[in-house]
Formats: structure tokens, sequence, C-alpha cells
């Protein structure tokens, strides 16, 4: 299968991307991350959290965030190989950034799914770009 028709399948976890309220603004404050020096010196330790948690984003995110961040291809470019909107892959883009960032906090936390696996949820908050 393709990284267009996972993408067409598959639906956001909930709880992946942070909230707003009314005025814009993030709707919780964003925890403060470790930033201690012990913490983050292991940088292959560090490169393989992070790659384990764009592995796990979903793959419409995983692959547009791929694309523009890692490959470096412009929104255009991401766009017409995935088979959507320039405003879908911005979209997108934004979203992949904000779950990463989640991920991230929960492992920096000590909070992480240590199984590796992907979360699927269906529910209302599970809506793609």
């Amino acid at each position: 299968m393709t990284l267009v028709h996972d993408v067409q399948r598959e639906r956001v976890p909930a709880g992946l991307l942070r909230r707003f309220d009314d005025d814009g603004h993030w709707a919780e404050p964003s925890p403060q991350w470790d930033n201690a020096s012990d913490a983050l010196c292991e940088r292959q330790e560090t490169r393989e959290m992070v790659r384990n948690a764009i592995g796990r984003l979903p793959a419409s995110y995983r692959g547009v965030l791929i694309l523009r961040d890692i490959e470096e291809l412009d929104t255009d470019e991401a766009a017409s190989l995935l088979g959507v909107t320039s405003n879908a892959v911005k979209t997108r883009l934004h979203r992949a950034r904000q779950a990463l960032r989640t991920l991230l906090e929960r492992e920096f936390l000590g909070q992480g799914d240590r199984s590796g696996g992907h979360a699927r949820s269906n529910g209302p908050a599970a809506q793609s770009a």
C-alpha cells in the first residue's frame, strides 16, 4: 500500500493536537521540557526518540512532515506527490508539528507510550485536513 492510500484512510488519534481557546491562545499552558544538559547530551538517544515519535504519527501527518521538513520539498511539490491541495499540505504540516511536539513532550516528561504502537481513534476529534 502506498503513502497516499495510508493517508486517505487514517484517522488522527484524539488528544494528539493541542486545543485553543476562543482568543486563539493555547487552552492549557505548554509544559516545560527538562533542559538539563545531562538529559539532552545523549544525541543518539534523542534522535531515536524523535524517529520513534515521527513513526507514531498518523500517515497523513508523517508523510507531509517527512516531505517538507526532512526531504525539504516545497509545499507545491509535496501537494503534487500526495495528490492534495497546497492548503491541505500546510494544514497537515502544522498539525504534524503540533502532534510531534505533543509526543516528544510525553517522552521528555516520562509519559511516552513505550510500546511503539500507533494510537488509533475514530472519534469526532479524529478529523484530517
